[in-house]
């Protein structure tokens, strides 16, 4: 069978925590309805703006991972930060929907509901991918790892040759 590469397996490993920390809460949620013995629906966790307020978290902390400090450049710098500001952007309208819509302003629940859940999706589709590339651009290659051990034998030998 084939090893997965490292930088997949760190991109997948970062989903799975971020995930959690969004189904964990909605699996709460859904047991604290059906323990009430209430109706379940898709309302009960999207409409007080959860879903939004997940894709504005992760689209802000994903554009440190894309901005930060680093001698190479991430891959699609650009694309993802639009992406990234695109999706926060949509995120707060989202949640300002749900909060009016919890405040009785009257907006039709498909505005708040399936789009939340979507840009949710797509939200993190775009921090996996940032996060990959991330990985990808931190890690070695072999060149590198040559070279820097290279250098290093080197530097040994002028010292070595220094004393002797």
């Amino acid at each position: 069978m084939k090893k997965i590469p490292q930088v997949w397996s760190d991109a997948l490993y970062w989903l799975g925590y971020n995930l959690a920390g969004i189904i964990i809460p909605v699996v709460i949620s859904i047991l604290a309805v059906c323990a009430m013995k209430l109706t379940f629906s898709l309302s009960a966790i999207t409409n007080g703006g959860q879903f939004a307020i997940y894709s504005a978290a992760m689209s802000i902390t994903t554009i440190y991972v894309i901005a930060k400090p680093n001698p190479k450049r991430l891959p699609f710098t650009e694309i993802f930060g639009l992406l990234c500001l695109l999706t926060f952007a949509g995120a707060v309208a989202l949640f300002t929907f749900s909060i009016l819509y919890v405040n009785g302003v009257d907006i039709a629940t498909w505005v708040v509901e399936w789009p939340s859940i979507a840009l949710f999706v797509f939200c993190a589709g775009v921090t996996f991918f940032a996060v990959l590339n991330d990985n990808r651009r931190t890690e070695m290659s072999q060149m590198e790892l040559q070279h820097i051990k290279q250098s290093r034998l080197d530097s040994l030998n002028e010292d070595f040759d220094k004393i002797g």
